[in-house]
């Protein structure tokens, strides 16, 4: 089997929204749905073979989670794929690639919800147009980026992902709050943007390397929201910037520094 050719430089796994259709794809479709809008040359007819791994089952086995990549003169491509083999339609689609063969990506399930992809630092990676969210009817997987800057720890222990500090937006209509686990070495704290009105709308502002870091989360006005941090702490925007959206809903977020202070996470 050889990735099928394509042209151009559109990106891998664009579905346009945040909640797949039912029979979007079936997982052999997925696999030309990830792959066939690579970024290959029309030039470029020299492909390696399709090649799978690290494919994990989420707790409740209703989602695969895996990477299909392969090679060319030009540099090839990974990705990461999702099937959502425990619903009774064909739904399936490309998460964050990498335009790059053989990056070694980790999959990692933190609960039935949340998908950590872990890659090496210096890789850059592009999400598709549905973001760090993917559904399915009402079956949701939130994929979380990781940075890989060590060699990973054997038999790290990670905590359940929590949520705090919810902040409702002035029209209520949007909701800001923070998603929390430990892992080695230091644990994740994520800004999520949620837009209420449209269900499976909800986004990564930021992502925080550091599960108790002290974060405050402070509304502007309906459409910008504020983090303040402590200064010179390390975060990643996603790869959409500073700006979320959903449909005719955006949020823009503002990040602020501002002197340490003493860590507190609520009971």
């Amino acid at each position: 089997m050889t990735a099928p050719e394509a042209a151009g430089e559109k990106f891998a796994g664009e579905v346009g929204s945040h909640v797949l259709k039912p029979g979007l794809a079936s997982p052999l479709a997925t696999i030309f749905f990830a792959l066939a809008l690579g970024s290959c040359s029309d030039n470029d007819d020299s492909y390696g073979p399709i090649e799978e791994y690290g494919r994990t089952l989420s707790p409740d086995g209703e989602v695969s989670a895996h990477v299909y990549h392969y090679d060319s003169p030009n540099g090839g491509l990974t990705q990461v794929v999702l099937d959502f083999v425990g619903l009774s339609v064909g739904c399936g689609a490309g998460s964050a690639a990498w335009h790059e063969f053989d990056i070694g990506v980790e999959l990692r399930w933190i609960d039935s919800e949340i998908l950590e992809v872990t890659y090496p630092d210096s890789k850059r990676y592009q999400h598709n147009a549905s973001g760090d969210f993917l559904g399915c009817l009402d079956r949701g997987v939130r994929v979380v980026m990781v940075p890989r800057r060590t060699t990973p720890l054997p038999g790290g222990t990670y905590s359940e992902p929590v949520e705090f500090d919810h902040t409702p937006s002035p029209d209520s209509s949007i909701t800001a709050y923070t998603v929390r686990y430990e892992s080695p070495p230091g644990g994740i704290a994520q800004v999520v943007v949620n837009f209420l009105d449209t269900p499976g709308c909800a986004d990564s502002a930021v992502t925080f390397y550091d599960h108790d870091i002290d974060l405050r989360l402070d509304w502007i006005d309906a459409s910008t929201i504020e983090v303040r941090y402590p200064d010179g702490r390390r975060f990643d925007l996603p790869p959409w910037g500073t700006t979320v959206q959903c449909v005719t809903q955006a949020v823009q977020v503002k990040m602020q520094p501002v002197p340490e202070l003493p860590r507190r996470l609520p009971d």
